[in-house]
């Protein structure tokens, strides 16, 4: 049994050009969601739909997650029940999904989705999965060796994970603005949520006998995107997961370490224009004197302790 999970991040700064006046001065968002639906309605129509069910009908399935906002919960629909259902709303719903998924709560605007409950028909408001989780598998609650036990089976199980985002704390000057700093904010917790996220289903994967497989942007890939869905950047990143992918390189069996206990100084504070070498060293000794004896400064604003 192969399981694979694509989890999927953009740069949270919207195009400036698309900020809406109205979402300043307390609209639902800062910008537009249509561009990209309208990208979605050109892509997804019933041809697509039909091939989705085709694969659903081969045993494939294809989960994405949405926020339920005024619930607080995580959503997960299966797309391949919805292509084949052959419901007259299954590709407005698809599409929506989609777009849902894609809904960063702020910057663009929620999605809302009409749901049966009780006889009635009740509207929900839906966000993007990873305003509740980054990547998702199955409940941690979960114990595969009890059920195997009781089916008397033996199976070998497979979990790859494609994260494409980074999980490396990244040097950037803030801009001292509003957006600016909600941005860089809502990114590092993203990030740091991802993280936790990868843990948690490693965890999960050990206790099952789970062979864990994680793929993420490599730390040495520059980020030369100037804007968000930047083509130039978006294409080089491909290329760089074609290469990864032929070398079979692209895998590591654990999560990204998020402490670092060598306790040394990298090189690229040598040529540090705000801090010297001997300057950082100094920051090393004083957070050692406070009871924080393994600390690496990777970066210049970057001091990890334990």
């Amino acid at each position: 049994m192969r399981i694979r999970v694509a989890a999927c991040r953009a740069s949270l700064a919207p195009d400036r050009n698309w900020i809406s006046p109205r979402g300043v001065l307390g609209g639902d968002s800062l910008s537009s969601n249509a561009p990209l639906a309208g990208v979605i309605a050109n892509y997804v129509d019933e041809n697509f739909m039909m091939e989705v069910a085709r694969e659903h009908a081969r045993g494939r399935r294809l989960l994405i997650g949405t926020t339920n906002l005024d619930a607080q919960r995580p959503v997960i629909w299966d797309m391949g029940r919805i292509a084949s259902s052959g419901h007259p709303q299954a590709l407005e719903l698809f599409r929506n999904v989609l777009l849902a998924s894609t809904d960063i709560p702020g910057v663009f605007p929620p999605v809302y989705i009409d749901v049966a409950s009780a006889g009635e028909i009740r509207e929900e408001m839906h966000v993007d999965g990873g305003t509740t989780n980054q990547v998702f598998l199955l409940p941690m609650q979960i114990r595969a060796g009890s059920s195997d036990a009781k089916l008397g089976i033996n199976p070998v199980r497979k979990l790859f994970i494609i994260r494409n985002g980074r999980v490396d704390p990244e040097f950037k000057v803030v801009e001292a603005g509003t957006l600016a700093i909600a941005g860089r904010s809502i990114s590092t917790l993203i990030k740091t949520q991802g993280v936790g996220d990868l843990y948690q289903m490693y965890e999960f994967a050990r206790r099952n006998r789970v062979d864990y497989n994680l793929a993420y942007i490599p730390g040495d890939f520059p980020d030369t995107s100037t804007e968000a869905f930047d083509k130039v950047y978006m294409s080089r990143l491909f290329e760089v997961g074609v290469t990864l992918g032929q070398s079979g390189g692209a895998w590591t069996k654990k999560p990204p370490s998020a402490i670092h206990r060598d306790g040394q100084v990298p090189n690229d504070l040598e040529n540090s224009r705000y801090y010297s070498r001997a300057d950082a060293r100094r920051v090393i000794n004083f957070y050692g004197a406070c009871g924080h004896r393994h600390l690496r400064v990777r970066t210049l604003y970057h001091l990890r302790w334990e």
